[in-house]
């Protein structure tokens, strides 16, 4: 769809729109994780509260500005101009090469939302000297709220932190 007609249709883009695009991302997948859910072994509070929480988290979106909307669909993902030094802020140009301090680009690997091919494109164009990259094996949003992220990738990423404190 292109952005100009969504946004002429909704001025800001509905959340019912951005819950059902990121659905059907994956929807066999989306259909059969409740099933998956009542069919495990019951008892664990903590992972029931865990599902639910995200879930509330995943579906309790608001909308977007149009206008921001537009600014990151058309000219960073569509026209990729982030990435190759063209995108202008407030008429000043973007550019990611005078990025000079500690880079840090925390990835999924089996991201659908974010590709770990674009991710890691940002460690080809900053100019920081100091490079590093920690790459999980989860999805997108199990990188940021999944237990597992909270014991394994954040812990790493404070460390990272901490060492150029």
């Amino acid at each position: 769809m292109k952005v100009e007609s969504l946004l002429e249709a909704f001025g800001n883009v509905p959340s019912e729109f951005l819950n059902a695009a990121f659905y059907l991302r994956n929807p066999v997948e989306n259909i059969f994780k409740y099933e998956s859910f009542i069919k495990r072994q019951p008892g664990n509070f903590e992972s029931d509260l865990e599902f639910f929480t995200t879930e509330m988290w995943l579906y309790d979106s608001p909308p977007i500005v149009g206008e921001i909307y537009r600014e990151f669909v058309k000219y960073c993902h569509q026209e990729n101009l982030l990435i190759n030094n063209e995108l202008k802020i407030d008429k000043q140009l973007v550019d990611l090469g005078n990025i000079s301090v500690p880079f840090l680009n925390v990835m999924a690997q089996k991201d659908d939302l974010v590709a770990p091919a674009s991710s890691i494109a940002l460690n080809n164009v900053t100019g920081s000297k100091d490079k590093s990259t920690i790459e999980y094996p989860s999805g997108h949003v199990g990188l940021i709220l999944g237990h597992r992220a909270h014991a394994e990738v954040w812990p790493k990423v404070a460390d990272w932190l901490k060492e150029r404190g």
